[in-house]
């Protein structure tokens, strides 16, 4: 489908009237700090901003992206930054529900034909949206999720907990073959592209989606990343991906894994970790990683808690990533 060219960093968008216009770009949320507008264009049409001015504070966090200036036109006194930045092509595009299976207690699976020329990092999102006209739907249309899959996969792949909302339950009765939109790729999650650091994924419930792409991606590659997965549910049942993750985890040697159930149940058979992840796990699950980016993922109070621990603990800020899973209904 035509679509608008866009260049993000989590929140920030750039919109140019094509590839070669002038464009106005907000950096805010995506990093939580930068907060003034720039003026540029796009360089060729692949997103890199070349800005002509604006004031900044350097980006917490910029997992992949590129040095694109430093500012100018500085007044005496002034201080002015260097800076990095996401930038990446978000689009529109059409595609079609494949099916959809469950994936743990009140979890399910969606995969979606993959548009063609879609493109993206692990660790990034997408917005579905339900066309007019979709059967069921009544006005609620759109949510956001992370991409299960990996970007050498066929198909995109999202996994949501299922709740009785007016998207979701329309979502899951569709029979394949129904059209939808895809808005994206997008986020602050994306994995970062420095191959000599490791990776430290602390994942809460369904926040597990964005790093099952990043490890199923890291799987693939020569000579994977040393990677390590916190993982906490209330109980097994309630665990998504499970049996993948511990196939990964008995076939790299450098994937280690630890679960948690901090509510099992005596009929659950759990015999693992029953603590909620602490700064003890931590550390222990990162000793001898070669300077491990850490990445989180739950709902906004674990994260809050688990960026705050990280802190406590001494990790400095630019090398925490995280994302708040606030779309459960």
């Amino acid at each position: 489908t035509s679509q608008p060219y866009r260049a993000t960093s989590g929140a920030a968008s750039l919109t140019p009237r094509s590839r070669r216009s002038a464009a106005r770009v907000l950096m805010d949320e995506g990093c939580r700090h930068c907060t003034r507008v720039f003026e540029g264009g796009i360089n060729a049409g692949i997103g890199v901003l070349p800005p002509r001015e604006g004031r900044v504070v350097a980006p917490r966090s910029s997992p992949k992206g590129e040095v694109v200036g430093a500012a100018g036109g500085a007044k005496r006194g002034e201080t002015w930054a260097l800076f990095r930045v996401i930038l990446r092509i978000m689009g529109k595009y059409d595609s079609t529900l494949l099916g959809s299976e469950e994936i743990a207690q009140a979890a399910r699976a969606f995969h979606f034909e993959k548009p063609e020329g879609f493109d993206f990092t692990p660790g990034q999102s997408i917005d579905v949206v339900l066309p007019e006209g979709f059967p069921g739907e009544t006005g609620d249309r759109r949510r956001t999720f992370s991409i299960v899959s990996a970007p050498d996969e066929d198909r995109l792949t999202v996994g949501t907990r299922m709740r009785k909302s007016a998207y979701k339950q329309p979502l899951a009765q569709a029979p394949p073959g129904e059209g939808v939109i895809i808005v994206g790729p997008k986020g602050t999650m994306a994995l970062h592209d420095e191959p000599d650091r490791a990776i430290v994924m602390i994942a809460g419930g369904i926040g597990i989606t964005p790093f099952i792409s990043i490890i199923r991606s890291e799987a693939e590659q020569d000579s994977p990343r040393p990677m390590a997965l916190l993982y906490a549910n209330h109980r097994p049942r309630d665990a998504a991906y499970m049996d993948e993750l511990r196939a990964h985890a008995k076939r790299l040697d450098n994937f280690h894994m630890v679960a948690t159930m901090t509510a099992p149940e005596d009929g659950d058979g759990w015999d693992g970790e029953t603590r909620r992840i602490d700064p003890e796990m931590v550390e222990t699950a990162a000793s001898g990683l070669p300077k491990p980016h850490y990445y989180i993922a739950g709902t906004p109070d674990m994260c809050e808690d688990m960026r705050q621990m990280l802190d406590d603990v001494g990790i400095e800020d630019d090398d925490i990533h995280s994302e708040d899973f606030t779309g459960y209904t």
